[in-house]
């Protein structure tokens, strides 16, 4: 017989499929909760940087992206000795709201759903000051199934204090 944790994923699965997202057991969950959240600094090269933008918005080029996935953290660590000019770009899902890391934008890259890449599409390249303008037009394609956001200029630039997962506001994710 099924255990009664089972059975909700099974009825879920069924009633949804994957539209409703991932269903996790909650041993699970609480496993992750308890994993270290790894934050890296993200900055943008090739950028003519606009002074009077900066001195407007008070911002910098950079974001933060954050992983509970030590593989992922490993490979963005190893970008940090790369001469600039051979890492690898962001690719990741685009979500509304700073995540409880991203705190200088109103959007941030979904912890664990980005990778390190050698080539993407155009279509997702863009500044943050882009991203942050035009938010709302980005969510719009996500709602289409097509907000990933691929800054072609962004790079790994540092390894922040990793800070616990579960530290983070739920509803910030």
């Amino acid at each position: 017989m099924f255990s009664l944790n089972k059975q909700i994923l099974i009825l879920s699965l069924a009633f949804c499929g994957n539209a409703c997202g991932p269903v996790l057991n909650p041993e699970e969950s609480q496993q992750e909760l308890r994993q270290p959240l790894y934050r890296f600094l993200v900055s943008m090269k090739d950028l003519d940087e606009d002074p009077l933008h900066i001195e407007q918005n008070h911002k910098s080029h950079n974001f933060i992206i954050a992983t509970t996935d030590t593989e992922l953290a490993q490979l963005a660590r190893a970008q940090i000795s790369v001469p600039d000019s051979q890492r690898s770009h962001i690719n990741g899902r685009l979500l509304r709201n700073d995540g409880g890391f991203n705190h200088a934008w109103s959007w941030h890259i979904g912890i664990n759903e980005w990778v390190l890449a050698e080539i993407s599409i155009e279509l997702c390249d863009a500044d943050p000051y882009h991203i942050e303008e035009n938010l709302e037009s980005y969510m719009a394609q996500f709602e289409e199934g097509a907000s990933y956001y691929c800054p072609w200029g962004s790079s790994i630039a540092a390894e922040l204090p990793a800070i616990e997962f579960a530290s983070l506001n739920p509803s910030m994710l």
